[in-house]
């Protein structure tokens, strides 16, 4: 039976969300001999490689000038700001917090596009938005789904 378009971008989007957890959990076993600088490099020079070879298969590669854009030399500057900064975090707090934190963004911004910019987001792009923005707002709502711990350590109890 031939897969529909969704259920291929499905399955891709399984394999990336799988590719990011398998490299998030060897950047941070290697966080406490590596600095977030070397394993940046290490990432992006592998990550350059493979998207290189795959742009070029696809004929996708342009202009070089395109690149020297200001809103595109300012776009690589945030990026590699915020992969910095999450390889330094990663290092600092269990992958499991790291990780919910980062999927909750595109939620982040959908709100920050509605309320700066006054980008129209309808009913369907607001529904995840309310439950996390009542976490954000009263944590304790979330608390029965939650597991109490310290410092991203469970605590046991003996009986």
């Amino acid at each position: 039976m031939p897969r529909s378009r969704n259920t291929e971008g499905a399955i891709y989007m399984t394999m990336a969300m799988a590719g990011f957890s398998a490299s998030d959990a060897l950047s941070k076993s290697v966080i406490a001999y590596m600095n977030a600088g070397e394993i940046m490099f290490l990432r992006g020079l592998f990550t350059s490689l493979l998207v290189y070879l795959i742009a070029w298969k696809m004929g996708a590669l342009r202009s070089w000038r395109i690149m020297l854009q200001p809103m595109i030399i300012f776009r690589i500057i945030c990026e590699t700001l915020s992969a910095v900064t999450y390889i330094t975090a990663l290092g600092m707090m269990p992958i499991a917090n790291a990780s919910a934190i980062l999927q909750s963004l595109p939620l982040v911004v959908t709100f920050g596009a509605a309320l700066f910019f006054g980008e129209p987001v309808g009913w369907r792009r607001w529904s995840p938005c309310e439950p996390a923005t009542q976490i954000l707002v009263s944590p304790s709502s979330a608390r029965p789904a939650m597991r109490h711990s310290t410092g991203g350590r469970r605590i046991l109890r003996s009986a």
